[in-house]
């Protein structure tokens, strides 16, 4: 399996996994007793409040305002689609504009780009999303009459299809939405878009169970906790690993320095006349050269885990390993970069395409290399805490500077 279908199954694969755990316990709920069962239909609520305050504090918008929509929606279902009362045309069209409007506006917000949660665009978006929303509010208070007069019929009927209450135009919208969002995620691989894909899945079958006022909250209690995990997975991300290259950055090392115990070797890595590469083609190359290191860096041998130190700078841990064989899996990766041909691209190509695509073809760029040299040290009774041992494989570092560049040296 290669890895972008790898990244692909793991955006989905929390946000399926919820689903699954939520699907499953609707048959329980039969079971819960009345006090309990008066409660449930106010845990979308809290959940959804609890991802609120989340995207608040680690301002993400996008997931702030998605929070916003799915709140005003099950507001709208519970509001408009009073339980046990039959569902005559008003309340029809409250289910159907909700079934429509939610894909679509969930799917805007991943589209629009970020732009900050209290911001004058941001909020000015905010407005315009929430017209659709203040006409299905209105509804709620609309004379049947007026409103028959005003809607296509389309949007009045209730599902024929036999296997789904959910009409064609809402089942159209919410498949559109989906295709459009899996799309994105192939290209893109935001954790944002699977967790959407997922939200509306989980709002079509809250939907399709919208005579069960329990299932309901049960599936909006799921989806609320979907934004809320990406929330936490992107403060992870932001806190723990470098934008660049996608590698763990220096706070990820100083905890991984932390749990080192026993044998184990610390190295770090330079990329040699990286300054000249900024200098002479400009920062996107060197960017593109940092890209192109941390790849391969990734996949050392030896149980190595590479981590972004700063700037050109990278640092390669082995824990339980001596010297001796973590030059060999470093002198591997240091040979491989060194003969892999890097083509400094055009202005027109995309800048997220990776370099190690480009092996063996010019694509229109010039053809250049590019060398690392790596020093590393490892533990022992003089060099007892992995701060020392660090810094010893920074003085090895300089060595293989002053040695010629391109090489190993401990």
């Amino acid at each position: 399996m290669t890895q972008p279908v790898v990244r692909f199954a793991g955006v989905l694969l929390i946000p399926v996994l919820i689903l699954i755990s939520a699907t499953l316990l609707l048959p329980q709920l039969r079971s819960v007793p009345h006090a309990q069962a008066a409660l449930l239909p106010h845990l979308p609520y809290v959940a959804i409040a609890l991802g609120l305050t989340l995207s608040w504090r680690f301002n993400h918008s996008r997931a702030f305002f998605a929070l916003s929509v799915l709140l005003l929606a099950y507001l709208g279902l519970q509001y408009g689609l009073p339980s046990g009362s039959p569902r005559g045309l008003r309340q029809q069209a409250i289910y159907n504009l909700t079934g429509m409007l939610v894909p679509v506006l969930l799917t805007a917000i991943c589209v629009l780009k970020d732009r900050g949660i209290f911001s004058p665009r941001a909020l000015s978006r905010f407005l315009l999303l929430l017209v659709p929303v203040a006409a299905i509010a209105t509804m709620v208070h609309w004379r049947t009459a007026e409103l028959a007069s005003l809607l296509p019929r389309e949007l009045l009927r209730a599902g024929h299809l036999g296997w789904t209450p959910l009409p064609p135009p809402v089942l159209a919208a919410s498949l559109a939405a989906s295709a459009i969002l899996l799309l994105r995620l192939a290209l893109y691989r935001s954790t944002l878009d699977g967790l959407t894909v997922a939200g509306l899945i989980g709002v079509a079958l809250a939907l399709h169970t919208g005579a069960q006022p329990l299932s309901t909250a049960v599936f909006f209690s799921a989806i609320a906790l979907l934004f809320t995990t990406g929330v936490i997975q992107d403060g992870y991300r932001k806190a723990y690993l470098d934008e660049l290259t996608g590698l763990a950055g220096r706070r990820a090392l100083e905890e991984e320095l932390l749990k080192l115990s026993g044998q184990y070797v610390v190295a770090m890595a330079d990329v040699d006349h990286f300054k000249r590469f900024n200098d002479t083609h400009g920062h996107d190359v060197g960017d593109q050269v940092l890209r192109m290191v941390a790849t391969q860096l990734g996949g050392v041998g030896g149980g190595g885990r590479p981590f972004r130190y700063g700037g050109e700078e990278f640092s390669i841990v082995f824990p339980g390993k001596d010297a001796d064989s973590a030059i060999t899996h470093l002198d591997e990766v240091r040979e491989r970069i060194a003969s892999m041909p890097f083509f400094i691209r055009g202005r027109g190509r995309k800048k997220h395409l990776d370099q190690t695509n480009v092996r063996g073809r010019s694509g229109g760029g010039r053809r250049t290399t590019v060398t690392i040299s790596i020093g590393l040290a490892e533990r022992s009774e003089r060099l007892a805490r992995p701060q020392d041992v660090l810094k010893e494989a920074d003085k090895a570092l300089y060595r293989a500077k002053r040695g010629g560049r391109n090489r190993v040296s401990d």
